[in-house]
């Protein structure tokens, strides 16, 4: 297998193949604004991989993150998922994406609904941390992930956080976080959608930050 190390700063639109199919990255890939990159393949960022991307990447295999995956701020920094099969999203580090194609629409963006788009297992994680505040004394939040399926299944999966008292109802104010991670068996057309409950005295929004509030989702 023909193994690709990249070192790159793309100036223009550039299609990278590999013999066997498979793409690797091990050392900096940098995708700069108004550029394309095409994965005709399968790509791997490796371990020692430092992967940004700020253009357009097109990717038509499946993707693995080890390393470090990102985007600039402010940029419009795209990413699609367009295969001619199932595309799978594997690593041990999650992959932090600005904008994503989701090419079998499974994840709607507006209701927070997710749809299997085949029968399987999923993965599924929700973190999340809300903009810093004033706590109530012995309060709590919950972190829930529902499934429509209920048959040989978790209907529903909760995690609780509670705050006893004695580190809140003062200043400075403090944030709160709340996740949520369970295996769930979907059937085709299965939905997974989240709640989140608490008791902390006033309304709170998150903080916006896509390090601190994410949803993972990952057929294994």
């Amino acid at each position: 297998m023909r193994i690709y190390i990249l070192t790159l700063i793309l100036l223009c639109p550039l299609v990278l193949f590999a013999q066997r199919g498979d793409l690797h990255n091990e050392g900096t890939l940098y995708v700069s604004p108004e550029t394309l990159l095409t994965a005709e393949a399968n790509f791997n960022n490796k371990a020692t991989g430092e992967y940004t991307n700020d253009g357009e990447v097109l990717l038509r295999g499946h993707f693995n993150n080890d390393g470090l995956t990102g985007f600039t701020e402010d940029l419009d920094g795209y990413t699609r998922f367009q295969g001619f099969q199932i595309q799978e999203i594997s690593g041990i580090i999650d992959a932090d994406f600005n904008t994503v194609e989701d090419n079998y629409n499974a994840f709607n963006n507006s209701s927070g609904v997710f749809t299997a788009p085949r029968e399987g297992y999923y993965y599924v994680s929700l973190n999340y941390t809300l903009s810093s505040g004033e706590v109530n004394n012995n309060s709590y939040i919950e972190s829930i992930i529902v499934s429509s399926n209920s048959q040989n299944n978790i209907k529903e999966y909760r995690g609780l956080n509670s705050f006893p008292g004695f580190h809140t109802n003062y200043t400075p104010q403090i944030e709160v976080a709340g996740n949520a991670t369970a295996l769930f068996y979907l059937k085709e057309g299965d939905t997974v959608h989240f709640r989140i409950y608490h008791t902390l005295g006033r309304s709170k929004t998150n903080t916006g930050n896509a390090d601190e509030n994410r949803i993972s989702i990952i057929e294994i």
